[in-house]
């Protein structure tokens, strides 16, 4: 699957239409990371009795990697977390320059609403749409109150909720797009479990971020060392806590999703990792 969304997405850099401006894009965009957004997406889709192997399917995640790869090309920036190191590689900003990180960062959230524009499914682009576009706006809004040094968990958490959480709701949103006529999940489960997991992801990956994980291969404690809203930043017995409540309540919502359906095996495959690694 890995390899059709590499090859949707090299399509869509194809019909950009000035040749010069392709490697830069290819450059934000490959490797793609752990795909955590298309896994999650295509567990989604299956559990609820659509087509993970539709081109519709691919065009909704190749969208979500195209607006996640935008908002990592603005956050390395100098003025917002300046980290130097993205994917094991030099950031963009420092391969390409500033100017062109924030240029083809708005290239990349343009080129993911061109995608969601192409899928097939008038029913499916329009709930991708609605579910897309909001989590768009919310990451912008994180993102800005982000650079505001936000201190008290609460508003911490509100932080990994619009950064984040918003992102991974949208995912679980357009997953439940692809839904067969005899699906009795509700929708309002499946955003919930992707609010969760999204705040999850984000406490796992500050808590990388500060201990130099090779896996997220970026600069050790950038977020930490510019005070800005790290849930590591708090009392070891608080963000322990913070993180054991969100895994509770992950396991909570998949036992509930298995009273409406007993096809929840792969999304669970995707999600277990991320609740066994908890501890400080």
């Amino acid at each position: 699957m890995s390899d059709r969304l590499d090859e949707i997405l090299e399509q869509a850099i194809d019909c950009l239409p000035v040749v010069e401006f392709h490697a830069a894009v290819r450059y934000a965009l490959f490797p793609g990371g752990k795909r955590i957004r298309p896994k999650v997406l295509y567990a989604v889709i299956g559990l609820v009795g659509g087509d993970n192997g539709s081109n519709d399917s691919l065009l909704a995640a190749s969208a979500l990697e195209l607006l996640h790869s935008a908002s990592l090309v603005h956050d390395d920036l100098p003025a917002i977390d300046n980290d130097i190191l993205r994917r094991g590689k030099p950031a963009f900003h420092v391969q390409y320059g500033e100017a062109d990180a924030v240029l083809i960062g708005d290239l990349l959230y343009c080129m993911a609403f061109q995608q969601v524009s192409r899928i097939h499914s008038e029913k499916v682009r329009g709930e991708v749409l609605r579910a897309f576009s909001q989590a768009a706006v919310e990451v912008q809004v994180g993102q800005l109150l982000d650079i505001r040094n936000p201190s008290e968990q609460s508003e911490i958490s509100m932080v990994h909720q619009l950064k984040t959480a918003s992102l991974f709701r949208a995912v679980a949103e357009c997953g439940f797009a692809f839904r067969s006529n005899d699906c009795v999940i509700p929708a309002e489960l499946l955003s919930a479990l992707g609010v969760s997991f999204g705040e999850l992801f984000q406490a796992l990956n500050d808590k990388a971020d500060l201990s130099q994980k090779a896996s997220f291969a970026r600069v050790s404690g950038s977020d930490v060392r510019q005070g800005r809203g790290s849930i590591e930043t708090l009392a070891p017995t608080a963000r322990r806590k913070y993180r054991e409540r969100i895994s509770a309540l992950i396991v909570s919502q998949l036992r509930e999703l298995s009273s409406y359906s007993a096809n929840t095996a792969a999304l669970e495959a995707v999600l277990t990792p991320y609740l066994s690694s908890k501890e400080d």
